[in-house]
């Protein structure tokens, strides 16, 4: 189970909105283990920042998740409420793998707020060991303008 929001005194997570992840027994659905913050958009002690609308998918070929979700972070060039898609692999007791916060959207040029990105749906293809994850934006590749939402 995935879930946005705040932890605010909980395992020590920062006050602002990050995606966050509870592992949960397959038999009765009670907890395993303690909540696992899988997001870190922008410093912890900024509330602009902010990782909303999580999708996960399982792998069952290297046994590990991928979350997506969308965000609002301050890498390199971007502006602090610029949404873009976020993904981080986790390990099936939660641990993350690989790179973390990888952005794997590019709406817009970077540091324009205009451009957005909504509702991320992710999933896994056995046969090939690979993801996809898909979210409806707005970008300015040609032809393509400003205001003109399609499927990415």
């Amino acid at each position: 189970m995935t879930w946005s929001g705040s932890l605010s005194g909980e395992n020590d997570f920062p006050s602002n909105y990050e995606i966050i992840g509870q592992r949960l027994d397959g038999s009765g659905g009670g907890p395993l283990g303690g909540a696992i913050r899988i997001s870190d958009m922008g410093p912890d002690t900024n509330n602009s920042f902010r990782a909303t609308e999580p999708t996960v998918t399982f792998n069952t070929t290297q046994n590990e998740y991928l979350v997506a979700w969308v965000g609002t972070d301050d890498g390199t060039g971007l502006a602090p409420s610029e949404r873009e898609i976020y993904a981080q692999r986790l390990a099936a007791l939660g641990m993350e793998i690989g790179d973390n916060d990888v952005r794997i959207s590019d709406m817009g040029p970077d540091g324009d707020i205009n451009y957005l990105v909504n509702r991320p749906a992710a999933a896994y293809n056995a046969t090939d060991d690979e993801y996809l994850v898909v979210w409806s934006g707005d970008d300015n590749t040609a032809p393509l303008v400003r205001g003109e939402y399609e499927v990415f």
